[in-house]
């Protein structure tokens, strides 16, 4: 299997453990962020594939779940998740809810990560429906004009661009690299990359806050100051946080691939929680 499509199934293993533990708390009652979070970590430990605790840390265990509504969607105006940790007291409301989910597997051959986040809502506000599409089309626009060759920092101008065309803006802090702002991705490490000597002895040593620390600093960010190029093979995440100052915060959590052969494909793996959790109208064709 070559590392592309370890970082295709292990992103795999995240969405289809949340549609797990998502399906059975939809069958409870009064399930809370915390329950969600565990519910969904202990799914994810079943698979063997990978490390039992996910490479962005905090968030406990690499996994994020937060809970709001669509008339009090405050909660979803974070900075940064490092800072957001679930809570116990803070309940899933199945009539207007909106979720945002987040986990960060890795592959324990490779040590390739898998993103996995998405937003989902429960509720039928309409004007929140059309902002949940829009903002899945704003990674399919973004998707669409990334090309072999381009530089990180022309992705993040279209990406900008694409975005303030709908009148909406990104809202993305990074505390890992000081440098870059309102960021709309990072590459997947270890793809056009590979570990040196010395990041594999520490991957060696079994030590998880060392791991998590090399990670994250191999990544390469999609920002307005990064001359990195798009060089197959590679693997770079997608994910703004669009909003406006009437809207909430959604964010799509998308990984695009560029293969030697030209060839791209953006991962997603969201269709079959839009039809667990009744979002229907986000399963039209995609791009």
């Amino acid at each position: 299997m070559d590392n592309l499509e370890v970082c295709r199934k292990t992103r795999e293993i995240a969405a289809q453990s949340l549609h797990s533990a998502l399906d059975v708390s939809l069958q409870g009652t009064d399930v809370s962020e915390a329950d969600l979070r565990n519910l969904w970590v202990d799914e994810l430990r079943k698979n063997k594939n990978i490390f039992e605790n996910g490479w962005y840390m905090p968030p406990e265990n690499g996994v994020g779940v937060i809970f709001a509504t669509d008339s009090d969607s405050g909660r979803l105006n974070y900075g940064t998740l490092r800072k957001m940790e679930a809570e116990d007291t803070v309940m899933m409301d199945t009539k207007k809810g909106i979720v945002y989910v987040y986990a960060s597997p890795v592959d324990r051959r490779t040590g390739i990560i898998g993103d996995f986040g998405m937003t989902i809502y429960f509720g039928k506000n309409q004007k929140i429906i059309n902002h949940l599409l829009n903002c899945r089309e704003i990674n399919n626009s973004i998707f669409s004009a990334m090309k072999t060759g381009m530089p990180f920092s022309e992705i993040h101008s279209r990406a900008v661009d694409i975005i303030e065309r709908r009148g909406l803006f990104n809202d993305v802090v990074t505390t890992t690299d000081p440098g870059s702002s309102n960021v709309m991705g990072h590459t997947i490490p270890a793809i056009h990359d590979s570990w040196d000597g010395n990041e594999i002895k520490i991957f060696e040593s079994g030590t998880w806050g060392k791991i998590k620390d090399v990670i994250s600093r191999k990544r390469k960010f999609i920002s307005s100051t990064e001359n990195t190029t798009i060089s197959p093979p590679m693997a770079v995440t997608i994910e703004p946080r669009v909003r406006s100052a009437q809207l909430p915060i959604v964010s799509y959590h998308t990984i695009s691939v560029f293969r030697e052969n030209s060839q791209k494909e953006m991962l997603e793996n969201f269709d079959d929680i839009f039809s667990l959790t009744g979002m229907d109208y986000m399963l039209g064709e995609q791009k």
